[in-house]
């Protein structure tokens, strides 16, 4: 009896621990005792949904009390004209998170860039870092758009109205678990999420073709940074790289360089 109602109270408030095998897909409601929002932001009967409508491109709603690993996120949404609709998943804070998201337009199923994946990682949305996680979509105007995103381990599938949009082969996020939030401008219902079913995506992440390759340098020291003085250009002997040890004995030099490995695609 204490299994069972500690199973009931888990399932009231959302508190989903990242299993091994596939759960049953549990509804997430719409309402504001789900969710803590932030900008313009509003729980509505709409089209014969309950919704959460975020008006605006600050608008965030992040889902209380649930830690997403791997599974399935499936949500209609009907988007506005304004870019930056979507999802984050594996939520840290506000600052990391993975992030999926839309930039709409009328010819969307032919734009390369309708759709992205990229990690917000420190603050910094890295999405021209990774343009090859762009893809066009059959978006529609006007009506509901069936959103689902199978994650495993490292990789991600995104199905955009029932077809294959967007396959990530390597999630670059720094957690592989965490919170969930959408983002606005849009209107979202019906969002539901499946802890531990991934379709039988791999967990691995796709191989990288520059692993291997000698021409990458990977690993660095960084020397500490110095003021140029006033009367020296960057072109000079003496310069910024010149004056950034003078004075200083090659033991001392060694101690102050720190190490920076250069990771996939950036530093």
């Amino acid at each position: 009896m204490k299994s069972i109602a500690l199973v009931l109270s888990m399932m009231a408030f959302g508190l989903w621990l990242v299993p091994g095998p596939a759960c049953a897909a549990e509804p997430v409601p719409m309402t504001a005792e789900r969710w803590t929002t932030s900008g313009e932001a509003a729980f509505v009967a709409y089209k014969g949904y309950d919704v959460l409508q975020l008006k605006d491109g600050n608008a965030e709603a992040v889902l209380n009390g649930v830690t997403f690993g791997n599974g399935t996120i499936e949500f209609d949404v009907e988007l506005t004209a304004t870019m930056g609709t979507g999802i984050g998943f594996r939520r840290l804070d506000e600052n990391n998170y993975e992030d999926f998201y839309f930039r709409p337009r009328p010819n969307c199923a032919d734009a390369y860039d309708c759709t992205q994946y990229a990690p917000k990682t420190h603050g910094v949305l890295l999405w021209d870092f990774f343009p090859q996680y762009q893809a066009p979509a059959a978006m529609r105007d006007g009506v509901w758009n069936h959103v689902k995103l199978v994650v495993s381990g490292q990789r991600m599938n995104v199905f955009i109205n029932d077809k294959l949009a967007l396959k990530v082969g390597r999630l670059e996020g720094d957690a592989l678990q965490g919170g969930v939030l959408l983002q606005g401008p849009g209107t979202f219902a019906n969002l539901t999420m499946t802890p531990g079913a991934v379709e039988g995506l791999a967990a691995e992440p796709e191989s990288d073709a520059t692993a291997s390759d000698p021409r990458f340098v990977r690993n660095w020291q960084l020397s500490p940074f110095s003021v140029l003085a006033a009367d020296r250009d960057a072109s000079s002997p003496l310069g910024c790289i010149g004056m950034s040890y003078r004075g200083k004995g090659p033991t001392e030099n060694q101690a102050l360089a720190s190490r920076i490995w250069c990771a996939r695609d950036r530093l």
